[in-house]
């Protein structure tokens, strides 16, 4: 995920379109604890477009713990190959 600007337009596109996947779809009103995005590397344009969002947080994939993933309904991974190599 690139955003070539912090734009929150751009992130509520991507909620958009996550809340048409099956399962995804309370993700677009819910408010609280919605969801975990997690990158594989620091991407200030994408932790700066969602962070307007409510419910959202970013991470990294490397810093996330099961406690942070429990409280929160979905986890969105970001570039998973890349993202889930530092998990070992």
């Amino acid at each position: 995920m690139d955003f070539s600007q912090p734009k929150t337009k751009e992130a509520v596109e991507v909620v958009n379109s996550l809340s048409k996947i099956g399962g995804f779809e309370k993700m677009k009103n819910k408010k609280k604890n919605k969801a975990i995005l997690a990158l594989d590397k620091k991407e200030p344009n994408v932790s700066k477009s969602f962070r307007n969002i409510p419910g959202m947080e970013i991470y990294q994939a490397r810093n996330l713990n099961i406690l942070d993933i429990l409280n929160f309904k979905y986890l969105v991974i970001a570039n998973p190959k890349e993202a889930i190599s530092g998990w070992k």
